[in-house]
């Protein structure tokens, strides 16, 4: 047995082992799926879910400092519209389990009406004209799931309730200008 005879194996396993690795190096990552599926569950709320790149006034997370380029930091931002509503601008930042109001004064005891699991991961909310909107990180509400689908339950009981919540918010903030 010489070394000829198993070549011809080798490198066909190898090449075999690298295309294979390619494929599965394709395949999505479950909490990114379940992300995907949590967006497109928050349209059927009438919710209209983006990425963005994270706005001046929000804080910005920690940057690791290393050789590549820095990566645009994107949040999910998912707001409601009402016609009803003329608000004011107002800017609201959630740090440290507190909100915390930028350049408007607003009474934070309605943001306590927030549902816990999406509270979790906020990072800000904006109102202005029509619009209230949260700036938060939908990845992370979906991420710690381990490889399980989506739960539809749960996810339309928490869009339901970040709907009235952020509906609520509006309808207080118009109440009170």
């Amino acid at each position: 047995m010489d070394i000829q005879t198993y070549l011809p194996i080798i490198v066909v396993l190898g090449v075999a082992g690298f295309l294979l690795g390619n494929v599965f190096a394709l395949k999505p990552k479950a909490y990114e799926v379940r992300s995907a599926d949590f967006r497109l569950l928050a349209r059927q709320f009438g919710f209209n879910p983006k990425l963005v790149a994270r706005p001046d006034w929000l804080p910005a997370k920690a940057q690791r400092h290393n050789h590549h380029a820095t990566k645009t930091d994107l949040v999910a931002v998912y707001g409601v519209v009402n016609d009803d509503w003329r608000l004011p601008m107002g800017r609201l930042i959630y740090q440290e389990n507190v909100w915390r109001a930028v350049d408007a004064a607003v009474d934070l005891s309605v943001l306590d009406c927030l549902p816990t699991p999406i509270k979790a991961h906020a990072i800000g909310l904006q109102y202005k004209a029509n619009s209230v909107v949260l700036y938060w990180l939908d990845v992370r509400y979906q991420g710690d799931r381990g490889v399980q689908k989506l739960d539809q339950t749960l996810a339309k009981a928490d869009l339901s309730a970040l709907q009235q919540a952020l509906m609520a918010i509006g309808d207080d903030i118009n109440a009170r200008k």
